[in-house]
């Protein structure tokens, strides 16, 4: 770069490094997508005609704070400007980026954009999926049925799929459901199908989630701060004394990508799914603190086996301990019967003794 900083194919090679994490894996954390879209306006200023860097730049623009497309404050009015000045510039070449342009659109809600451009569209699936889509967000989930009826079973379940993994990442939950019940009827996974259409016809805004003052907020706020990476909101739902031993989110071997589940899942999604998907099954008091064991409301295994202990402190439940880290709970008790708590620590103990596999080292 310093040699040679006019080169554009030097910058598109900067911006590939930095969206990858020191092991090369892409945008995962550690990787800089910041200075990876600086780097990429860099080879566009070199190269303004080039159309692969003016589409990966318009592509990079779409993802957000948390590394996944559509996410927090993702840059989509600069991605659909540069998607837009893509296609007018190419002309009929440029209609290959009219879908991704499309989708963008979808996600600030300016849907009488795509209606028009859904008319353009020479790509048939495409403007087939697409079609479909407008009509259930702008018209309700009985006209987008209705358009969606009009395939063969194949084409209606791949349309239906598409139409309805879109939906869910717009957070419009229950035409989602309308149309994953719709192509489950004949389909080979109905049973898996209908289980999904439970958990999304049941999703809501995770933010209703942390404020309503039950056991599963304090489990949601968690999934939340590890989910977008916020070390300070970390902190903040632990025990002091947690948070001044450097306690951090690895040490809950909690796997952020595992959390999401499904590729393509924005944290937004994961977050509203997790909270109808997740039970919690509390047992304790406020002078003893809590056990909060986690299971899926609808068998999927999710997070079975998981346990957090709480306390209450000043008002709010912080997380003092879990069964994924042995060592925590047995500091939490020792401290507990420091300060005059024994019942309450012989409790946690006993809570601790039910996880342990017999024969076997561990906590499950």
């Amino acid at each position: 770069m310093t040699i040679e900083p006019a080169n554009s194919k030097a910058w598109v090679m900067m911006a590939t490094v930095l969206e990858h994490d020191l092991l090369g894996r892409q945008l995962r954390n550690g990787c800089d997508l910041p200075g990876a879209v600086a780097a990429m306006r860099k080879a566009k200023e070199h190269e303004p005609t080039d159309a692969l860097i003016r589409a990966q730049l318009a592509d990079l623009l779409t993802y957000g704070d948390d590394n996944v497309k559509f996410g927090p404050n993702a840059h989509l009015i600069e991605s659909i400007d540069e998607y837009k000045s893509l296609a007018k510039d190419l002309g009929k070449e440029g209609r290959v980026y009219l879908p991704s342009l499309m989708l963008v659109l979808t996600h600030l809600g300016r849907w009488d954009e795509v209606k028009e451009l859904v008319k353009t569209e020479t790509n048939i699936e495409q403007r087939d999926i697409f079609h479909i889509l407008v009509a259930t967000a702008t018209e309700g989930s009985a006209a987008g049925l209705k358009e969606l009826a009009a395939f063969d079973d194949t084409k209606r379940r791949a349309y239906g799929g598409a139409v309805a993994q879109t939906l869910m990442a717009l957070r419009r939950y229950n035409e989602a459901a309308d149309v994953f019940e719709s192509v489950s009827k004949g389909s080979p996974e109905a049973s898996q199908l209908l289980t999904l259409v439970q958990i999304v016809r049941k999703a809501q805004p995770y933010e209703k989630t942390i404020d309503d003052g039950s056991f599963k907020a304090p489990i949601v706020r968690l999934m939340e701060a590890l989910l977008k990476g916020d070390e300070k909101r970390f902190s903040a739902l632990i025990v002091p004394e947690l948070a001044a031993r450097g306690f951090a989110e690895k040490d809950l071997n909690i796997s952020v990508r595992s959390l999401r589940g499904i590729s393509g899942f924005t944290t937004t999604m994961t977050l509203d799914v997790l909270g109808v998907a997740l039970e919690v099954q509390q047992d304790g008091n406020d002078d003893i603190g809590y056990r909060l064991r986690l299971r899926s409301a609808f068998g999927l295994g999710t997070s079975q086996g998981t346990a957090y202990y709480v306390q209450r402190r000043d008002g709010r439940l912080l997380i003092a301990a879990a069964n994924v880290a042995p060592d925590l709970i047995g500091a939490a008790a020792l401290k507990l019967a420091d300060d005059g708590k024994t019942e309450a620590a012989r409790t946690w103990l006993n809570w601790a003794r039910e996880s342990i596999v017999p024969g076997a080292a561990m906590i499950r």
